[in-house]
């Protein structure tokens, strides 16, 4: 089983004045990232491997901490990979049980050759993988199959958790 993820939600690119590498998560995105936490924490992950971009890191920073594992960068999930790079990737050894972190454009374009080439199996639907969005690869028998696990965003309760009184409660008579 391998795990790609398209990373979370991280505002407009087009506004951020700065690198686009250092480009953070938005408050969405980190729901989503704390979203992706809950849903992948219960795989069976063994490496967490993100593209060198800053949201990529961020996006795998919760499920990181909840597994105890450390975020590999590798420049094969770059945004500007090409589609061959990451599949020769992808299939290499060693990829059993991670999470690889990517980018839209990056993810598009292996999904693109996965339909053509046949390497994956693949669902009809999601045409495109939306910012927090997953795909499972597992291995099929003689070729490999994708399932599709949408984004869930997680929201602080805006209503708090009531407090333990640090008085005991008061004691029944036992009769």
């Amino acid at each position: 089983m391998l795990i790609l993820v398209r990373h979370a939600h991280a505002g407009d690119k087009r506004l951020w004045p700065f690198d686009d590498l250092e480009r953070p998560l938005s408050d969405q995105g980190r729901e989503q990232a704390n979203g992706l936490e809950q849903v992948l924490g219960g795989f069976p992950v063994t490496r967490l491997l993100t593209s060198p971009a800053r949201r990529c890191r961020q996006t795998l920073g919760p499920l990181a901490d909840q597994l105890g594992l450390d975020v590999e960068e590798r420049p094969e999930l770059a945004r500007d990979a090409d589609a061959e790079t990451v599949d020769a990737f992808l299939s290499g050894l060693g990829l059993q049980g991670a999470v690889c972190c990517t980018h839209g454009e990056t993810l598009s374009a292996l999904l693109r050759r996965w339909r053509k080439n046949g390497a994956v199996a693949l669902p009809k639907e999601p045409a495109t993988t939306p910012k927090g969005a997953s795909w499972v690869i597992e291995d099929a028998g003689a070729r490999r199959a994708a399932h599709y696990l949408p984004p869930l965003r997680v929201v602080a309760s805006a209503v708090p958790h009531p407090v333990a009184s640090e008085e005991p409660a008061p004691r029944q008579a036992v009769g």
